[in-house]
């Protein structure tokens, strides 16, 4: 089983966009392959409300509830709460791949126990987001030689449930 986490308090827009994109994923996903795939919120005390709208918009969805110290801690809250072997982590305010999902299980198959990738990001569409991809670039270009290094943190971060 896959479980796919995504923290999350208050950002409802963002993640009905990222939840899209992500049964998108699944979709194509399951075009080649029979494995399950649970999808969890990680609740990060949201305001009233955040939880139903989402039972009623994605009604599959799980909802982890974590007490509001931050995505990290809401992340391992999630974690705790996940069946899946493989585990998948994006952001409320990112856009996976059509691809994302089926990639990260090949490349989880071939052996590797942990895949890392730089998400589509809403942000990337504004003048912030354009500057922070190129402060990235330049942090990282020297550690990463023949290519432009972008962003990569636990936005896409995929692992085997042994690397814990």
């Amino acid at each position: 089983m896959i479980s796919v986490i995504i923290p999350c308090k208050n950002r409802l827009n963002d993640l009905r966009k990222c939840l899209s994109s992500i049964y998108i994923s699944i979709e194509k996903f399951r075009e080649s392959y029979l494995e399950a795939v649970e999808v969890i919120v990680a609740n990060d005390h949201s305001d009233y409300g955040f939880i139903e709208t989402i039972n009623e918009t994605f009604p599959k969805v799980l909802i982890c509830n974590s007490n509001g110290d931050g995505p990290g801690y809401a992340r391992n809250d999630a974690f705790e709460f996940s069946k899946g072997r493989y585990i998948y982590y994006t952001d409320s305010d990112c856009e996976v791949h059509e691809d994302w999902i089926m990639n990260g299980y090949k490349a989880l198959q071939s052996g590797r126990i942990i895949v890392q990738g730089n998400p589509y990001l809403f942000q990337k569409n504004n003048y912030y987001g354009i500057q922070e991809e190129r402060l990235y670039s330049l942090m990282f270009s020297r550690y990463v030689s023949g290519t432009v290094a972008t962003m990569t943190d636990s936005r896409n971060l995929l692992m085997k449930r042994e690397m814990r």
